[in-house]
């Protein structure tokens, strides 16, 4: 049968004019669930003041051939306020996720009218020339009604199994996206902490004293004994 408004759904065809190689596969267990998980997502991110947790190969000599590098100055308000102002765009966005993930899950197997239906309501049995004239007719039977399954389901399913393994790998790379943006989030975390510990750990070091010898000219300076610092 041909739909009354349109041609029949064609399912897309892949690259080479072949069908499309997904239809009727079920990703939905790669679709996973988001959290933003403590405490970034209750009290917020962990301070600055807290030691950076041992990365993995912790201990390990450092690569040599570093470059010298200039001072680096390092603004930990404006670190800290644009890290919360990422946090709390994520927090909302992992929240629309999770709203799109249920409604995707609860709708996805009818929404397209796989299930469609078609009620046809009966006609009376009674004696309508009774009835109209007064005398109530015989009434001999009650309406019925009559559902059958609707003419647009087998296109709709064809168009559900298509459509719906493209939704869950659209959710999936949703998920990876975010998951994405949450490690950029505790990496400028981890960047402030480590600044922030390496500062802690900052010494001057001990001062120098220079003797000059009687002609003026600058001796060797040694590093000043305890106590007394007596040249």
């Amino acid at each position: 049968m041909t739909p009354k408004y349109g041609p029949p759904f064609q399912p897309p065809k892949g690259g080479d004019g072949s069908s499309d190689p997904d239809s009727g596969k079920d990703f939905w267990g790669d679709v996973p669930n988001l959290a933003v998980p403590a405490p970034w997502g209750t009290t917020g991110p962990p301070s600055f003041n807290d030691d950076p947790s041992s990365p993995a190969g912790a201990g390990e000599s450092p690569p040599g051939g570093i470059p010298l590098t200039t001072a680096v100055s390092v603004n930990l308000s404006s670190l800290r306020f644009a890290m919360n102002s990422m946090l709390s765009d994520v927090k909302l966005l992992v929240s629309d996720y999770e709203s799109l993930k249920s409604l995707v899950a609860a709708q996805k197997d009818t929404v397209f009218g796989q299930n469609a239906i078609v009620t046809k309501v009966g006609s009376s049995l009674g004696n309508a020339t009774g009835q109209a004239s007064g005398g109530g007719g015989s009434n001999s039977g009650n309406p019925q009604d009559h559902t059958y399954g609707s003419q647009i389901q087998p296109y709709a399913q064809e168009f559900a199994a298509s459509i719906n393994p493209a939704q869950e790998k659209t959710l999936e790379a949703i998920a990876n996206s975010l998951e994405l943006v949450g490690q950029f989030i505790a990496g400028v975390d981890r960047a402030g902490q480590t600044y922030s510990h390496a500062d802690r750990l900052a010494r001057f070091p001990e001062p120098r004293i220079w003797r000059l010898s009687d002609s003026g000219t600058p001796i060797t300076p040694r590093t000043p004994t305890v106590p007394g610092n007596q040249v």
